[in-house]
């Protein structure tokens, strides 16, 4: 119920979404239920990085900590840097 909220009420209210302007990531575990409004999300957060982690679930800092460390961290690296900091990767 809680990924359908998600998905039908949050993501879909793209006049809201659009309107990010600030360096934005997107990250999720590959199992996680939230999966697809988070990819929903990726794609109309303009600029934003989406990143997923292999083998986790909702909670990927629990099931992931270095992994979710790592993403964090190259993100505010780059947005720090002054860096494009959109795209999609995986781990």
């Amino acid at each position: 119920a809680l990924a359908r909220y998600f998905t039908e009420v949050l993501v879909l209210d793209k006049d809201r979404l659009h309107t990010i302007g600030v360096p934005s990531l997107v990250l999720v575990g590959e199992h996680d239920q939230l999966l697809a409004a988070s990819r929903a999300m990726h794609q109309v957060i303009s600029g934003s990085r989406f990143v997923l982690l292999r083998d986790c679930w909702h909670g990927s800092c629990v099931w992931r900590p270095d992994a979710f460390l790592r993403a964090t961290m190259e993100f505010l690296d780059g947005v720090e840097a002054g860096r494009p900091v959109s795209g999609e990767y995986v781990l």
